[in-house]
């Protein structure tokens, strides 16, 4: 909308630029019906959130995503979570 309101403004030659954040109205002559429609687009999909029920299904994930060859038994996944 700013881009049709700058045009506007650059064709009445009032002498210098104006900045998008100056512009707090509309000029009387500005005709606001002439400026197109915006064009509907598809709202992006919502993000994928797991959820856990127990705090063993949020440790099943941590090892499953953060162990490595030091880790060799699960009691050991909490001295590995704090070296990191």
């Amino acid at each position: 909308m700013l881009c049709y309101v700058q045009e506007f403004l650059n064709k009445l030659n009032i002498g210098g630029s104006i900045k998008d954040d100056q512009i707090h109205q509309w000029h009387p002559k500005f005709a606001l019906g002439e400026v197109p429609d915006i064009e509907p687009a598809p709202l992006p999909e919502p993000p994928v959130v797991k959820k856990f029920l127990t705090a063993k299904d949020v440790l099943d994930e941590v090892k499953d995503k953060h162990m490595d060859s030091k880790v060799k038994h699960p009691c050991m996944l909490y001295d590995f979570m704090i070296e990191r």
